[in-house]
């Protein structure tokens, strides 16, 4: 609705009139009226806050505006249509750690529990402690690795990373000599529980998502089991190994008509690269 887009008695809106007989009159009338015809021209001199606002990003030059915008699209940022502007993801993009046990607290709540639902306790490996004393270890948005041992003997090493916006786990189990465990990695999203929807795309991706947010869980070997014990909650189930996940946050499209299951590019290139990584040869 153009009314929306500018100032109030700024235009003459056909819509306003029955039809273009009226339209024409009141044209004529507008042109040989000039108190009628200065007060279009009012708003001009007169504080316009609204209309400022939506047309604020017009300072911003197109070509830069455009340059946000892809790469906002290229990364899996937000993209504020009215300010024209990148913006943070509806959960943020921040990985955080529980600097003693080394399980995720974002953007998911990391929990591991064994066959019997219950709980498996974490050590973690790495050394690097925040400057404060804080519990929380959060890393900046780079390539960045942390290890953490899970269970009594700590035989079932859990590393993950965090690059180019996703976060990546590979767990292994370390003793040979035993049959290895069958455990099950819970991840507690900050999606709304009560709009909360589960989908199964495909053998080894399971995704939640709300009105705003979508997380979706990657497996590799494909044959692992997702589900999602809780509205608001993924879980894979491991018995072999090594096996590789991949967690991805992305927003959801609400500006495109009918897009809003549909992953975006970021999105879709982040499952393509976990599936067919892009291989690099040394000379």
């Amino acid at each position: 609705n153009i009314l929306e887009h500018v100032p109030k008695h700024s235009i003459i809106h056909v819509q306003d009139f029955q039809d273009t007989k009226d339209l024409f009159q009141y044209l004529e009338k507008v042109a040989t009226n000039q108190t009628l015809y200065n007060s279009y021209h009012e708003w001009r001199h007169l504080p316009q806050p609204d209309f400022d606002r939506k047309m604020k990003f017009t300072n911003t030059r197109a070509t830069c505006r455009t340059c946000g915008w892809a790469y906002a699209r290229l990364y899996g940022l937000g993209w504020n249509h009215d300010k024209q502007q990148v913006q943070d993801l509806h959960i943020p993009r921040k990985t955080c750690l529980d600097r003693d046990t080394g399980l995720l607290q974002h953007p998911v709540i990391e929990r591991w529990v064994d066959s019997s639902h219950s709980s498996i306790t974490s050590k973690r490996q790495s050394a690097t402690n925040p400057l404060d004393d804080s519990h929380l270890i959060c890393l900046p948005n780079t390539v960045i690795q942390d290890e953490t041992a899970l269970g009594i003997d700590g035989n079932l090493i859990r590393l993950v990373r965090q690059n180019d916006g996703v976060i990546d786990m590979e767990i292994h189990y370390t003793d040979m000599s035993q049959s290895p465990p069958r455990v099950s990695l819970q991840l507690e999203t900050k999606l709304d529980s009560a709009s909360t929807t589960f989908t199964q795309v495909q053998h080894g991706q399971g995704r939640l998502q709300d009105a705003q947010s979508r997380v979706t869980l990657l497996t590799w070997p494909k044959n692992m089991t997702t589900s999602h014990p809780k509205p608001n909650t993924l879980q894979v189930t491991i018995d072999s190994y090594p096996a590789r996940l991949r967690l991805v946050s992305e927003n959801v499209d609400t500006f495109h008509e009918e897009a809003d299951q549909a992953e975006n590019y970021f999105g879709a290139t982040m499952i393509e690269d976990f599936y067919a990584p892009v291989e690099v040869f040394y000379e």
